[in-house]
């Protein structure tokens, strides 16, 4: 027994599936939603923190910091285009965004399930919806 919050952040942002055959190879948009769960046996004894998990206002700024680093962007698995498809790109203005895995809404998932406890949170559990009726969950 213990407790638990939850908060969520959404980011908008275009990428394409590698190595896949179908609709999502080629380069489209979701609005992704973050829903991030942290629990705890016992509350803060002390201090701002005390009977509380953590407080709702730190935890809230820390998710949408880092959820808004994909905002609006082109996420690209590392190396999955050419150096020259990346430079036109870069000379349009976009901004890309780059990442060492495939992306898939599951390894967005863990991605911030890791990113998040690495910035201290207890997190037992990252969901990541890329549409309204499918999610993606990594948990503890």
């Amino acid at each position: 027994m213990g407790f638990s919050l939850k908060t969520q952040s959404y980011f908008n942002a275009a990428h394409f599936l590698t190595n896949y055959k179908g609709k999502c190879e080629n380069l489209h948009g979701h609005r992704w939603q973050v829903i991030v769960y942290l629990y705890k046996e016992n509350l803060s004894s002390q201090g701002e923190d005390k009977d509380m998990l953590i407080d709702f206002g730190e935890f809230k700024q820390i998710v949408r910091a880092e959820v808004k680093k994909f905002d609006h962007t082109f996420i690209v698995e590392e190396n999955s285009l050419r150096p020259e498809t990346v430079r036109a790109l870069e000379q349009e203005t976009f901004t890309l965004t780059f990442v060492p895995f495939r992306t898939t809404s599951e390894n967005f998932a863990r991605y911030f399930y890791q990113r998040f406890c690495a910035l201290g949170l207890p997190v037992v559990r990252v969901e990541v919806d890329e549409t309204p009726h499918n999610c993606a969950i990594y948990e503890a």
